[in-house]
Order: structure tokens, then C-alpha cells, then sequence
């Protein structure tokens, strides 16, 4: 901490200077303060305030108090140690925060430029005098540098942290903090003496607000927990103490990325869950995953038990009667609605149904339906779908000919094979 810092008051500007003064500053007169500057010490000198108050400042924006005393408690004297000095002092109350309490050596004197001044004198009014009889005296430290910015990461992430330095009851050990907010939160201390730093780290997904949130945050987590962890860019060389400490789970962070690639491909923002996903959504994203970023198509556990159609024709119909009970292959195009984290998606889909039987032709009002049966008991119908983002997409997929999608579709594994 340095001196205490004084003001430079300069006249440049009569109506900007003067257009907002009270009446009672305008009613001392220069001559009268410059009357009183003259009893001043060297270095010092009165300006008056807003209020009329005549205060010291110091002439080169400085001046140096003393003739206190500490006024510390027997805690504040534990902490600082039995040789402490002033700085000691200062280094405190600066790192907890809070005013020096200050006892007067001389009752009602101050030291103000190294000469004997009475503490009434500091601030005087000319017109409304004020005496001194008792009073509290405190010394303030400077307010903590603003917040600022720091990076921390992993192999594969990055993410930037606002920390703040935060109160600590030490003379030497300096303590900082990343926002609450946040789904990752960093608190680490610098001991100026050891010439070491701590730092913990933890997780809180129900902050995260989007799914890069997740999946940034969980990695680097479990990183520093490997002690693969980077501060700045800087990979941190530190001795690991994790117990009772739990990784992050490794196939969980997997199905964030996966989530957040789909996320990326789509081009929609996904809403982060509160509570647990459950494992219809999993193989959701295990089958979206597998369609956009792999291009494979995956087998759906459903059985499709009907197709509805229009079929007006008398050949047609014909045709279909006379197919009633032949093992058939059928491959048709829909639009998939898929509801996902908060978002619906509608996904032009390619499906493909094998190992299935026509067991029956109705006709339901102006629409036709065709009845599916399993081939057999050793051989039951399966279908397999593969979404796409565009009917573009699709209609490049199909070029590739019927013949390498039936051998595609009909290999297509189940979500929960990849999982």
C-alpha cells in the first residue's frame, strides 16, 4: 500500500468549474484559504469540497499521516506473527478486505508531512467550525483489482474463466475464484512465500447452459483429475491429491460429444437436461449420430405392422392379391418428427424393411393398407432408417443404387451395438 493519495484541483473552465457550486463553497474566499495555507505543513495544502469544507490534500497529490497505532485484536495479532511489520499490516488488511483500525498516539494530534497537526484541522469549515472530542479513525485499503480472464483446458478443449481475487485471512496467501455461475468453477490460492499454488476444481452441470457447457466442462474436470490439466496453455506440473473425488463418467462425456456433433451438423441449439437422460433418448442420439456424421443407417427395434397407401388401379390390386403371403422387400420414404433436448426436428428417412410377409389387402374408405407378417419365426421383419438433414441429401444417398442400400440396410446394427 502506498501513501494516502490527495487531489489536484485546476481552474480551466469558469462556467464548468462554477455553474454547479453551492453557495457556500463560492462564500469562502481564496484569500482567507490561502491566509490558512500558510500555518500548513510543507507539502500540503486546503481545497474546498462541495460542501464548503476546506480539506487537506497534498500539493504534488500526496501526503504521509502518521502518529497511530494499530488497533489490532489478539486473532489479527495470531495471524500476523510474533516479528510483523507494517507492511505486514498492510499486506492483511489488504488481502481480508477491511479498514485498519488506527489509535492516535497523541489524543486529538496527527503527524501530518512528519510535523504535529491537530485532527480537527483536517477538514474545516471556516463557516460552520466543528471541534474535535472523540472519534474512531480507520485506514482503508485499496479495492481488489477488477476481475479478469484466465484459461483452463485439456487436450481437446479450452474454455475461458472469469476469476476474481477474493478475501483470505493470510498476510502472504492470496486467493482467487472463477464465477459460481458457471457449470466449471476454479478456486486456487498463491502463497508468496512457499512460492506454490493450490488450486481446486469442481462441477456443477445443472449451470451449464448449453451442450458445449457439458461437454468443455466435463473434460477439462476429468483432465485435471488425470493431472493432464492446462492453465493458460501451460500443462500443470502439480502433485494430485483426489481422494474421495469422482471422475467425470468417460462414456458420458462420449455421448455429450456425440450429442454435440449432432448439434453442430443440424445447426440447432439443444437445451441442456436437469435431471438423468434416459436410454430411449441415448439410442435416439446413438441412431442421429450414426445417420449424419458416420452415414450409416441403424436397425430399428420396431416392427412396422402395416403400410397405408393408395392404390386405385385394378392391375395393382390384382398384383397385390395375388402377392399375399410372398416374402417381399419394401423401401419408402417419410418424413421422421424427432423430439430432441427441447428441439423438433422433422427429417426426411430412408426405410427399409426386410424379412417381411404381405399377409393381407384392405381397403379402408379411399385408403388401401397392406398387413405385414414375419417371414418365420427364425426370420423376423426388422426395418432399418437413416435420417437426413435435406431432401438433397437424400436423393444424393439414393444414387447410389438399390442394390448397395439393401446390402447397407439389411447389415444395419442396433444404437445400443455402438453403445
Amino acid at each position: 500500500m502506498g501513501p494516502f493519495k490527495g487531489g489536484l484541483l485546476m481552474f480551466v473552465d469558469f462556467n464548468r468549474v462554477f455553474k454547479n457550486k453551492s453557495q457556500t463553497q463560492l462564500s469562502v474566499p481564496s484569500a482567507f484559504i490561502n491566509y490558512m495555507n500558510r500555518s500548513l505543513p510543507e507539502g500540503v495544502k486546503y481545497v474546498v469540497d462541495e460542501d464548503g469544507n476546506c480539506v487537506i490534500t497534498g500539493t504534488d497529490n500526496s501526503i504521509s499521516i502518521g502518529g497511530f497505532s494499530f488497533g489490532l485484536t489478539d486473532e489479527q495479532k495470531r495471524i500476523l506473527g510474533k516479528n510483523y511489520t507494517d507492511k505486514d499490516v498492510y499486506d492483511y488488511f489488504y488481502n481480508i478486505q477491511k479498514p485498519i483500525p488506527l489509535t492516535m498516539i497523541k489524543d486529538g494530534y496527527i503527524l501530518l508531512n512528519g510535523h504535529e497537526f491537530p485532527v480537527e484541522k483536517m477538514a474545516y469549515n471556516p463557516l460552520a467550525p466543528i471541534t474535535y472530542v472523540s472519534g474512531s479513525f480507520y485506514m482503508l485499503p485499496p479495492k481488489f483489482p477488477d476481475p479478469f480472464e484466465i484459461k483452463v483446458g485439456c487436450d481437446k478443449y479450452e474454455r475461458t474463466l472469469t476469476v476474481s481475487r477474493i478475501p483470505h485471512n493470510s498476510v502472504s496467501i492470496l486467493a482467487f475464484e472463477s464465477r459460481k455461475e458457471d457449470p466449471l468453477y476454479i478456486q486456487y490460492f498463491v502463497d508468496k512465500k512457499k512460492q506454490s499454488l493450490t488450486l481446486n476444481i469442481s462441477l456443477n452441470l445443472e449451470k451449464a447452459e448449453s451442450i458445449k457447457d457439458i461437454v468443455e466442462s466435463t473434460s477439462i474436470y476429468n483432465a485435471y483429475l488425470e493431472g493432464n490439466g492446462t492453465l493458460l496453455g501451460h500443462k500443470l506440473a502439480a502433485k494430485l491429491c483426489t481422494d474421495n473425488v469422482k471422475k467425470f463418467n468417460g462414456n458420458s462425456i462420449l455421448f455429450w460429444e456425440k450429442v454435440l456433433k449432432i448439434e453442430d451438423y443440424l445447426e440447432v441449439s439443444f437445451i441442456p437436461p436437469k435431471g438423468n437422460v434416459d436410454s430411449h433418448t441415448i439410442c435416439l442420439v446413438e441412431q442421429l449420430y450414426q445417420n449424419f456424421i458416420n452415414k450409416i443407417p441403424i436397425r430399428d427395434n420396431r416392427k412396422i405392422n402395416h403400410i397405408n397407401g393408395n392404390w386405385n388401379d385394378n392391375d395393382t390390386e390384382n398384383d397385390i392379391n395375388e402377392s399375399i403371403g410372398d416374402s417381399l422387400f419394401f423401401e419408402f420414404e417419410v418424413l421422421s418428427s424427432i423430439d430432441l433436448f427441447g428441439i423438433r426436428i422433422e427429417l426426411p428417412s430412408l426405410i427399409c424393411v426386410f424379412n417381411a410377409v404381405l399377409r393381407d389387402y384392405v381397403t379402408k374408405g379411399e385408403k388401401q393398407q397392406l398387413l405385414l407378417a414375419d417371414e418365420s419365426k427364425e426370420k423376423e421383419r426388422y426395418t432399418s432408417i437413416m435420417c437426413f438433414k435435406t431432401d438433397e441429401e437424400l436423393a444424393e444417398y439414393k444414387a447410389k443404387g438399390n442394390d448397395e442400400i439393401i446390402n447397407i440396410f439389411r447389415d444395419a446394427k442396433r444404437p445400443q451395438e455402438y453403445l
